[in-house]
């Protein structure tokens, strides 16, 4: 249809290209945020001495699950 109306290459890509991967990429960018927090709050856990994944380990060892659980909300 962009041939048969004669669309420029820059218009072809604003009106058409973009606008039909901006989807893929906000989902590709929520993914990779997620991940890479979960990777953190992992990391936190076993190799750290502050943090949100310390705090949660400590507070599971220590049997106090209302405490572990506050911090995750």
């Amino acid at each position: 249809m962009a041939a048969s109306l004669q669309v420029s290459w820059p218009g072809l890509v604003r009106q058409i290209v973009i606008p039909a991967v901006l989807p893929a990429f906000a989902t590709t960018m929520r993914m990779t945020f997620d991940l890479a927090f979960l990777g953190l709050i992992l990391a936190e856990m076993f190799s750290s001495s502050s943090g949100i994944g310390y705090e949660l380990l400590r507070n599971v060892s220590l049997l106090r699950m209302k405490t572990s659980w506050a911090r995750l909300c």
